[in-house]
């Protein structure tokens, strides 16, 4: 439960957190360890952009031990397993300021920011920011750590990879900011009082909050037995792009609900906004952004030349294969959790391959092979090219160097593994494998061994399935594969 206020003047904000927290380990706890992801050095440098007051446990006030990235509360009495407890923290928080992007004035600029937003800056991805008139408050409050077989996890995000690796939570949001400020969130409404609007998701593992009066949404809902209310928000001007947006996610929305099973929220809200560090796009439970570089229909009238650069099938289809990764992100991230750190290829590779699958369901084999030739094996391609090393897919975020390594490995011979693995158990046995996958793992957090579980489970030749495995995930026949 929490109570945020913001002052969109100063772009600060402060509130008051309530947790009811289970202990669902087989270990006793003696503390409880709470993310401050504001106060990472990508973002806050040696600042700090989010600060613990105050923190009580069954209402008695506690001594907080601050390490700057996270804080620890000791528990008077160990939390032993199936027991719980009720913490309440004050904090307050200033959000990052972005870079202002100013429109193009030339072909060439144009495509410097576009190999700019696809290039290897990594660090922070501007979601805990304000910039261009969007407020993005992402990891905003103090967020209980996962704990898992290793422990509490508290190792600090690195410039490369994801940072989200946290349990699902149910949240009751309530916000106060001025009425003119759009207000856009995980979850869905609850209404609106004098001073605050309300806001509720349940098994979500993050609550995020955009604000802006600039951005208009487009909205279209797909029927069936629990429809879902699908959003798109881009700031005026960019309509012709938002609108096809709004198409594509959609078409994703329905297509993975066909290949793999239900989406679980009533909203998905896709939203524009300025990212860096070589992100298109950055998902969040029932919400997504999409960088502001994709929204090009002013560059088009003001940069006459551009026309064919912003019109051409490569780029309407990349800005359909962004949104398409980032929708399939709510299966394989916010429903079915996985180390995003320890080993990202589950969700990006999942994504990146699901994007793939996309297109092959919505415009066919030829629209799809074009995707697995830019979006999975360019990237490898182009990687080696430069002098970046082949890896195993499944390495952990902290392996690479750099985001094009990342993004070569990653996204790019992750997805190509997955597609290796369709070819082993055919059509029917693949999308039987993921649809199991997720219906067994909806709201937990899987590891490598149990996707394998599921790939095996589809057929007989198993042994075949674990060599595939090992050689993609664990060795490195990147060039000849």
């Amino acid at each position: 439960d929490l109570h945020v206020s913001i002052n969109t003047d100063m772009m600060t904000y402060s509130g008051t957190l309530w947790l009811w927290a289970q202990n669902n380990s087989a270990d006793n706890w003696n503390a409880l360890h709470f993310h401050l992801y504001p106060n990472f050095e990508g973002i806050s440098g040696d600042l700090r952009n989010l600060v613990v007051n105050a923190a009580y446990i069954e209402g008695r006030s506690v001594k907080i031990e601050d390490r700057k990235t996270h804080v620890v509360l000791p528990l008077e009495h160990p939390l032993v397993p199936g027991d719980n407890v009720v913490v309440r923290m004050e904090f307050q928080g200033i959000a990052a300021r972005g870079k202002l992007h100013p429109p193009s004035d030339s072909l060439a600029s144009m495509v410097k920011e576009l190999m700019e937003l696809l290039g290897d800056a990594g660090g922070d991805y501007g979601i805990f920011a304000y910039s261009s008139g969007i407020l993005s408050l992402s990891l905003w409050h103090p967020i209980l750590a996962a704990y898992d077989a290793d422990g509490w996890d508290t190792q600090d995000v690195g410039v490369i990879g994801d940072f989200s690796y946290f349990d699902v939570a149910d949240f009751e949001v309530n916000v106060e900011a001025p009425a003119e400020w759009t207000l856009i969130t995980t979850g869905e409404s609850l209404g609106e009082g004098k001073q605050t609007r309300t806001f509720a998701a349940g098994q979500v593992r993050e609550f995020t909050i955009m604000a802006s009066r600039e951005l208009k949404a487009l909205i279209q809902t797909l029927p069936g037995e629990f429809p879902v209310e699908i959003r798109t928000w881009a700031k005026k001007g960019n309509e012709g792009t938002n609108n096809r947006v709004l198409k594509a996610a959609v078409n994703s929305v329905k297509t993975y609900q066909d290949l793999f099973g239900p989406y679980p929220y009533g909203q998905l809200d896709v939203v524009q906004m300025d990212l860096k560090g070589g992100a298109g796009g950055v998902e969040f439970p029932g919400l997504v952004t999409l960088a502001s570089m994709l929204y090009l229909d002013q560059t088009a009238l003001e940069v006459p030349e551009s026309k064919s650069v912003v019109n051409s099938r490569f780029m309407r289809e990349t800005v359909e294969f962004v949104v398409a990764h980032e929708v399939a992100h709510q299966w394989w991230n916010a429903v079915v959790g996985s180390h995003s750190r320890n080993h990202p290829f589950m969700d990006e590779a999942m994504a990146n391959y699901s994007a793939v699958l996309y297109f092959e369901q919505i415009h066919g084999k030829d629209a799809a092979n074009r995707q697995i030739l830019f979006q999975l094996k360019l990237p490898y391609q182009l990687n080696r090219f430069i002098g970046g090393p082949d890896l195993p897919v499944d390495s952990p975020a902290s392996a690479f160097d750099d985001v094009s390594t990342y993004s070569a490995v990653v996204y790019g011979k992750g997805g190509l593994y997955l597609k290796q693995m369709r070819n082993l158990l055919g059509k029917k046995g693949f999308y039987q494998a993921l649809s199991s996958y997720y219906k067994d793992f909806r709201f937990k957090v899987a590891t490598p061994a149990d996707l394998m579980g599921h790939f095996q489970g589809a057929t007989d030749r198993k042994a075949q399935v674990t060599a595939l495995a090992s050689r993609w995930l664990s060795e490195t026949h990147g060039d000849k594969d």
